[in-house]
């Protein structure tokens, strides 16, 4: 078995140090069910995690996610970042949880996704942009049955404007 950390066994792969000794990324590969896997090759912010990476997930049933992902990082220490985390998740009442949760996102305390570019599991092509909330802003896509699509989106993901419909 693998090495351990404070958040459960560590996948087998390569972690990339800076001059400092901080860890700044890695290249990591796991499993994801019985036959499913993952590899990663990520890049991390000072102190903190994950801010561009390629990754390919896979479950048992041969469906994948693939793509280059840019993430937000807070300007908070991981290990401040992951004490806070580790208190959401604590209380035993999933509203509270929930507002918790919603209370880190809103002071900007919890990681976003703001770019992706990549194959989604229904087989979409797809670049999306989100804002500093993880919230998706702008959609282009082309469908597993190639058809394509420009969207612009709503605060709750809605789109408000197509552009291209062919």
């Amino acid at each position: 078995m693998p090495g351990s950390s404070p958040f459960g066994p560590r996948p087998p792969g390569l972690i990339v140090f800076n001059h400092l000794g901080d860890e700044m990324g890695g290249l990591i590969y796991w499993k994801n069910g019985d036959v499913g896997h993952f590899g990663t090759l990520t890049f991390d912010k000072v102190r903190g995690d994950q801010t561009i990476g390629f990754r390919h997930v896979e479950s048992d049933n041969g469906r994948y996610v693939t793509g280059l992902s840019m993430w937000q990082q807070p300007n908070i220490p991981s290990d401040i970042l992951q004490e806070k985390y580790r208190e959401v998740e604590e209380i035993a009442d999933s509203a509270t949880r929930r507002q918790a949760w919603r209370s880190l996102r809103n002071a900007g305390e919890t990681t976003t996704e703001r770019l992706f570019l990549g194959k989604r599991r229904n087989d979409m092509a797809v670049l999306e942009i989100s804002d500093t909330k993880g919230r998706p802003c702008l959609r282009l896509s082309v469908a597993a049955d190639g058809t394509p699509a420009i969207e612009i989106l709503d605060e709750e993901g809605n789109a408000t404007n197509i552009a291209l419909d062919r």
